[in-house]
């Protein structure tokens, strides 16, 4: 996403938004989205005007937000700060997430098909519902993790701590834990698996 492009802010009532203009595109869209108790809803109507090119959002600091139904789709989150943030039922397609803090957040019903959550830190985080078809989590850590009724379909976990993870009800066919870092105490009562799910040598799914 080029910064040429219309200013997020120039229909906005944010004051002063003069003093605004000149900003970064991505402080810019930061503001927009923290600064305005529309926030989210005006974001996602200038993102879908762009036709969802990628857009550099990293390294930002979105701690204890509320950023439910957002379109981060196509967004590069990287090193981001997610602690205690809300996401639910956020659309997260193609986002970007590798190193960013997740501790504690919630992305209950969230859209997040082929994301990159690689290295992130998802411990106690709320994964309950999402569809997470063909995501990587490659080297992330999620401890004491809900994931319930989740789709993990094709979704890596390679390299990754997966420990004290709810996965009832979740979808695991063909996800990827054979060259995980750490896989125990996994709760799988009614999880959808088969051959296709690879497991670590020695672990018993049941």
């Amino acid at each position: 996403m080029s910064e040429k492009s219309t200013s997020p802010l120039s229909q906005t009532d944010l004051t002063p938004p003069e003093a605004l203009a000149n900003l970064p595109l991505k402080d810019q869209l930061f503001r927009l989205i923290l600064d305005d108790s529309d926030g989210v809803a005006r974001f996602n109507a200038w993102r879908q005007s762009t036709g969802f090119h990628v857009l550099d959002l990293s390294e930002l600091d979105f701690t204890g937000c509320n950023l439910s139904g957002i379109n981060f789709s196509n967004c590069n989150l990287l090193n981001c700060q997610f602690e205690e943030t809300l996401l639910h039922e956020a659309k997260l397609i193609f986002a970007i997430f590798t190193g960013s803090f997740c501790f504690n957040a919630q992305f209950f019903q969230a859209s997040m098909e082929e994301a990159d959550f690689k290295n992130c830190d998802l411990t106690g985080a709320v994964l309950t519902g999402v569809d997470a078809t063909e995501a990587n989590f490659e080297g992330a850590t999620l401890v004491d993790v809900q994931a319930q009724d989740g789709d993990f379909t094709g979704a890596n976990f390679n390299k990754a701590t997966v420990r004290d993870v709810d996965f009832t009800g979740a979808i695991l066919k063909q996800a990827q834990f054979k060259e995980a870092a750490c896989v125990e105490y996994l709760q799988l009562e009614t999880a959808l698996m088969d051959e296709t799910t690879q497991w670590p040598e020695g672990f018993v799914a049941w």
